[in-house]
C-alpha cells in the first residue's frame, strides 16, 4: 500500500491541503468538472490512507473505479 509510485505526488498541493484540514473539520466543495472532484477525492483518500487513517467513500460506481485507477496507478495497493 506504501509503495507510491512519486515522491512528489505526496508533497503535491492537495496532499498539503488535506493534511491541514483538522479531523473536526467539515469541508464542502463545489467543483467545475469531474476532473477537479476526483482530484480532490484521490488526494483526500492518498493523504487518508498514507497517515494510517481509515478512510470511508460513498460515490458512484464510476466515481469508484476511477479513484481506484488513479490511486493504482500511484502505487497503493487496491487489494489491501
Amino acid at each position: 500500500m506504501r509503495n507510491i509510485k512519486s515522491e512528489s505526488w505526496k508533497k503535491s498541493n492537495l496532499q498539503v491541503f488535506w493534511g491541514e484540514v483538522a479531523p473536526s473539520e467539515h469541508v464542502v466543495q463545489f467543483y467545475e468538472n469531474e476532473q477537479v472532484f476526483l482530484n480532490s477525492l484521490e488526494g483526500f483518500i492518498g493523504s487518508g490512507i498514507l497517515a494510517g487513517d481509515s478512510v470511508i467513500v460513498i460515490a458512484t460506481s464510476e466515481h469508484l473505479s476511477a479513484i481506484e485507477n488513479r490511486l493504482s496507478n500511484q502505487g497503493f495497493d487496491m487489494d489491501k
